[in-house]
């Protein structure tokens, strides 16, 4: 009997155990999108922290060296709120030294937008999600000017509304009821808005199964061992899950929906050497968490 390939699971730091080279270019490139002219663009690589900027304009150009693997963009409107991140982009895939690149946002349906708010629709009925962490008014002008513009969330004390917005920091549903008072004193009927609130990216964890869909021990584990990942997300629920394969050479998988539980093997022969699994989650209003990378070590 053939002695059977394993895995070695390994907790070795990454930068330890595999070598990736990161890529310092600079960057240009263009973005395709009818949302907006004001943008977030946020860098990281698998174990180090990210970084985020706030850029205008679609066309965006970098003077210095980028140190980092990766990179993702999102559109920012109106009351800072954020639109849907775009796919994970390489670095090197948009040197400045190459010719214009152009990035395209697109709207992630069935979800629809109407800025403030994302509404989800499930068997006829809408739930509305708020756009991001923060909310503002159009308060309408009166011939006599608005005085003050009051809030209060479910049921709780009025306040007085401030022009940059009400910003939200925990998930949860809300009741926001609102009115305005002009200058001498007449005061609008009271208007009330319903929403949940989703600002936590989603969890995904990789588990190990035999091949009766049993927890392995940890450990050693074979070339017939699978994986599976199990993403959470409490609020508005996940979308969908991405993985790929990354070889210690530095070749790599196209991303793939995760669906069902993958065989090892699918990575030991694409690779033939050690590789890491890369992957991340997306819920339902478009919160993405930032890659996870778990590295393995191949022993024949």
């Amino acid at each position: 009997m053939k002695t059977m390939k394993r895995i070695l699971i390994t907790i070795i730091c990454l930068m330890l155990l595999i070598p990736f080279q990161v890529i310092f270019a600079e960057m240009e490139f263009i973005i395709e999108s009818e949302e907006g002219n004001e943008y977030e663009i946020e860098f990281f690589t698998s174990g180090k922290e990210s970084r985020s900027e706030i850029f205008k304009g679609k066309h965006y150009k970098n003077k210095e060296s980028i140190p980092y693997e990766m990179f993702r963009i999102r559109a920012i409107g109106r009351y800072n709120s954020k639109g849907f991140w775009s796919d994970n982009l390489k670095v090197s895939d948009f040197n400045k030294s190459k010719s214009i690149s152009k990035i395209k946002l697109e709207e992630k349906k069935p979800t629809q937008s109407d800025d403030v708010f994302i509404v989800l629709e499930k068997n006829g009925e809408k739930t509305f999600y708020l756009n991001g962490d923060k909310v503002g008014f159009e308060i309408s002008k009166s011939e006599v000017g608005i005085d003050k513009t009051f809030y209060r969330l479910n049921g709780g004390d009025w306040n007085i509304y401030s022009e940059k917005g009400l910003r939200f920091i925990k998930d949860g549903e809300y009741q926001m009821d609102y009115y305005s008072v002009d200058r001498i004193g007449n005061k609008e009927s009271t208007k009330s808005v319903n929403f949940i609130v989703d600002i936590r990216t989603p969890i995904t964890e990789l588990e190990f199964i035999n091949s009766d869909n049993k927890l392995f021990p940890e450990g050693f584990i074979s070339g017939m061992t699978k994986f599976k990942l199990n993403a959470k997300d409490e609020v508005s629920g996940i979308d969908y899950t991405n993985y790929r394969f990354v070889c210690s050479n530095g070749k790599e998988t196209e991303f793939s929906k995760f669906l069902e539980p993958i065989d090892i093997n699918d990575g030991i022969n694409f690779c033939k050497s050690g590789f890491q699994i890369q992957y991340y989650s997306v819920d339902k209003v478009g919160n993405q968490e930032q890659m996870r990378t778990y590295p393995f070590s191949y022993i024949d």
